[in-house]
């Protein structure tokens, strides 16, 4: 059991690479979780491994990434809220491997971090409006997109190194 949610755990996602774990609750934190490196002991002549992941410090709010005001200015302002979803965005050209993009409920948003200093890459980006809050984010391992599936029922198409929409999937209708 790992402790440092303290709501509902609502995405989860592995960095091969950086060796770390992603989790996103509603709590509103997402928080980043290191996996820990192989230890072996001797005790009563057994050799034993451990293996355990240890969250990362700090844990960062997600509103301390992304400065708001978030989507508008004034009245029309509004915060990041609970974070949905999680994904590891690939490696750009200039060898940042550490980006994760994030989810939101609120204006069906998506950001993205630099999860080694804590900062947002490019601001929350509006997707999809108000209803169409954020339920899960894959990234492409290799490649500039990502999709971000939403409770209007659309997938929406953009690229996890701008943020820029590229096309809106439709399709998914009342069953």
């Amino acid at each position: 059991q790992f402790k440092g949610h303290t709501d509902a755990v609502w995405s989860l996602s592995l960095q091969d690479e950086l060796r770390l774990l992603a989790s996103a609750g509603a709590d509103e934190l997402v928080l980043l979780w290191k996996a820990a490196a192989e230890v072996s002991s001797e005790e009563d002549g057994d050799s034993s491994e451990e293996r355990g992941l240890a969250l990362l410090p700090p844990a960062f709010p997600l509103q301390a990434l992304v400065p708001p005001p978030l989507l508008g200015t004034g009245e029309d302002a509004a915060e990041f809220g609970i974070p949905t979803g999680v994904a590891w965005a690939p490696s750009n050209s200039s060898g940042a491997s550490a980006r994760l993009i994030c989810g939101s409920r609120n204006a069906g948003s998506c950001c993205a971090m630099d999860a080694e200093r804590g900062v947002a890459v490019y601001p929350a980006r509006a997707m999809g409006g108000e209803a169409a809050a954020v339920l899960a984010i894959a990234c492409h391992r290799s490649q500039d997109l990502a999709v971000s599936g939403h409770v209007d029922r659309c997938a929406r198409v953009f690229s996890p190194l701008t943020g820029r929409q590229i096309c809106e999937l439709s399709g998914h209708g009342d069953v």
